[in-house]
């Protein structure tokens, strides 16, 4: 018994000297790394990172945006990116299958976002979607509506056919769906199993909606529309406002931010005066040279991810004097592991001095001795006073 103790002791001396400790270290390396679609929520921006996955920065302070976390997932781009309650929605590109899937992400907890579900859609090019409540209002040939109560479980109650949908915006129980040839319809989807067309207003064709107060704002690649949707069931024309090459816009308050190209790249952004808007005016064009993906206003601040940068964000307090807040250039976590031998002095003397103090302090006790006849200290299986083996 004494033998199994100290033999017990003495491998554990070996097992610790030759353990080998991991120490993990997380790094942010740059990349060759595009970015695609970009979403801003409260003090958090959400970046789908090309071929990489998805990234959040903390952009409490604009002037200093911070890495919070990164998803990683091997699509290709995000076309959409919408934050509704606890989840991050985005539809991406699989190059594999040629195919694009829609995605829901918890993001509840900023630094451990979690995947919750995907699941593929029957295009292979998506159009904005929109989120309401649990209903996801998903535009293909027709509108969608599917009950995203339970994310793992997602499930159409209802659709109507519109025809091809180019974006769709949502107001007072009423999906405003841009179409590639009808125009602006207005459906009401108050019964969601059941939607039913209010008005539609054909005079108009274009491919990015927005809404602000009694107002639609739709823009197509020559002119940013307006028309005036106060009384639905009598849409009119109000102004236009004419922009070579418009990639986009993003309405604001009294303003419209837009996006610019040229024959090579979208680098610029516009700035149009809304306040009145039977008279648009532009307050001016921005260039930010760089070759701009996506674009998302909050308050006056502006965040752009570019292929050059990553995100860039512009302070427009003063919308005729845009100024840089901050560039983010878009890292990726590295995650590497290095094993160190610990080699410790205690440990190697451990392997001497382990035995030497169990044999005089643990295996060590008195018994009686036959050959001494007497009571007498006992280590090894041998009397310590006459040597007899016991």
């Amino acid at each position: 018994m004494k033998l199994k103790k100290i033999a017990f002791f003495n491998l554990l001396s070996f097992i610790l000297l030759a353990s080998i400790f991991t120490s993990t270290e997380i790094t942010l390396a740059k990349s060759n790394i595009l970015t695609s679609d970009i979403f801003v929520s409260e003090n958090f921006v959400y970046i789908y990172v090309m071929d990489k996955g998805l990234q959040i920065v903390n952009v409490s302070n604009p002037n200093e945006p911070q890495f919070v976390s990164h998803l990683k997932m091997d699509y290709h781009y995000a076309d959409d990116m919408i934050k509704a309650n606890n989840y991050l929605y985005f539809s991406a590109y699989n190059p594999e299958d040629d195919s694009d899937e829609f995605f829901i992400v918890d993001v509840s907890d900023p630094q451990n976002p979690i995947f919750v579900n995907n699941f593929k859609l029957e295009q292979s090019a998506i159009p904005n979607f929109y989120i309401l409540n649990n209903l996801l209002l998903f535009p293909h040939e027709k509108l969608e509506i599917i009950n995203i109560t339970n994310p793992l479980l997602p499930l159409k109650i209802g659709e109507y056919n519109i025809g091809s949908v180019k974006d769709i915006c949502f107001k007072e129980e009423s999906a405003y769906v841009l179409t590639k040839s009808n125009g602006l319809s207005i459906i009401n989807i108050s019964i969601p199993s059941n939607p039913t067309l209010i008005n539609n207003y054909e005079n108009i064709t274009g491919s990015y909606l927005s809404l602000y107060d009694d107002y639609a704002i739709i823009s197509r690649f020559r002119a940013i529309q307006i028309l005036d949707i106060s009384n639905i069931s009598d849409i009119s024309f109000v102004s236009s406002f004419a922009v070579e090459y418009l990639e986009g816009h993003f309405g604001n308050g009294d303003l419209i931010y837009y996006l610019k190209s040229d024959s090579i790249s979208t680098s610029r952004i516009g700035i149009i005066d809304f306040s009145n808007p039977y008279f648009l005016s532009e307050i001016l064009v921005h260039d930010t040279e760089e070759s701009i993906r996506d674009m998302a206003v909050v308050d006056h601040y502006v965040y752009i991810t570019t292929v050059e940068t990553g995100m860039l964000i512009l302070d427009t307090s003063d919308p005729s004097n845009p100024k840089t807040s901050s560039y983010y250039d878009i890292f990726l976590p590295y995650v590497h592991t290095r094993n160190v031998i610990l080699i410790s002095v205690v440990l190697l003397a451990g392997i001497s001095i382990i035995p030497i103090w169990l044999r005089k302090n643990i295996v060590k006790r008195e018994i009686y001795c036959p050959n001494c006849n007497v009571q007498n200290n006992v280590n090894w299986k041998h009397c310590t006073k006459c040597g007899f083996k016991l």
